[in-house]
């Protein structure tokens, strides 16, 4: 009977495919995913990718979210993109047992060893302000930071928690699913060590990318996650990060990759 009356309930892939993530307010949607089917190779990647990141029901193929990260020693859960929960990031503890030691990840850069960037590092990371989102011991404010294009309501539930700037990232997970919110959870900085994908949807494989002006250009050669069928485009956001000088670029990976 309920397949009689919804007759999209059906056990056609197609369909499945449609109903898990099209999202009905963005015109032509429905017809990009019908699309989407027709290239096999598509639609696997999509759910079979190296960077550990998945379409999730109610999400979207196009974009997707960063969920598990496989790391030298612990695994490490992130739900970025609801400001549903927090981001794990390694204790103090752990730190001292040495199971996140720079031994197990040579990307970490030892304070004692880089003592004048790491110096020089934490005065950029004030002077650009980062603090206002990053602030020490947690590096995060917890609070939520709006997708760009998005506008809360005033009388919004979560109104004290919403940061007032957009930092630019991609915002097609936030607002062109159907789990979007309109906003992205302001991760802690605390492990970025160790961390081999950046950014909520992984398209960013390490600081020094992110520091780099040449993924602002649209024909980029992407590094990190992508939409299916992609190899080439900008990676937007942060976007003040990539007009400092080579010197400063060193002196602040220096300093986040102490953390």
């Amino acid at each position: 009977m309920l397949s009689a009356e919804r007759p999209y309930a059906t056990a056609d892939p197609a369909d499945l495919f449609t109903r898990m993530y099209t999202v009905p307010w963005i015109p032509g949607e429905a017809e990009r995913l019908q699309r989407f089917l027709t290239r096999p190779e598509d639609a696997i990647a999509a759910g079979f990718n190296p960077h550990g990141v998945i379409p999730r029901i109610n999400g979207s193929p196009c974009s997707s979210t960063l969920l598990i990260r496989w790391t030298s020693g612990p695994i490490v859960f992130y739900r970025i993109a609801s400001g549903a929960c927090d981001i794990a990031s390694p204790t103090r503890s752990s730190m001292r047992s040495g199971c996140l030691s720079s031994r197990s990840n040579p990307r970490r850069i030892p304070v004692r060893r880089q003592r004048t960037s790491w110096h020089r590092g934490q005065a950029i990371f004030r002077r650009e302000k980062c603090e206002t989102c990053h602030p020490a011991p947690d590096y995060t404010t917890g609070k939520l930071t709006l997708a760009e294009g998005y506008e809360p309501p005033r009388n919004h539930p979560f109104r004290d928690d919403i940061g007032r700037v957009s930092l630019g990232t991609d915002p097609g997970l936030a607002l062109k699913t159907r789990k979007g919110t309109g906003f992205y959870k302001i991760p802690s900085l605390r492990g970025l060590w160790y961390r081999p994908r950046l950014l909520h949807d992984a398209s960013i494989v390490s600081l020094e990318e992110l520091l780099d002006e040449a993924r602002l250009s649209a024909d980029y050669e992407r590094k990190g996650w992508s939409p299916p069928g992609v190899t080439k485009g900008s990676i937007p956001g942060l976007e003040f990060l990539t007009k400092l000088p080579a010197e400063d670029n060193k002196a602040l990976i220096a300093f986040l990759r102490s953390l």
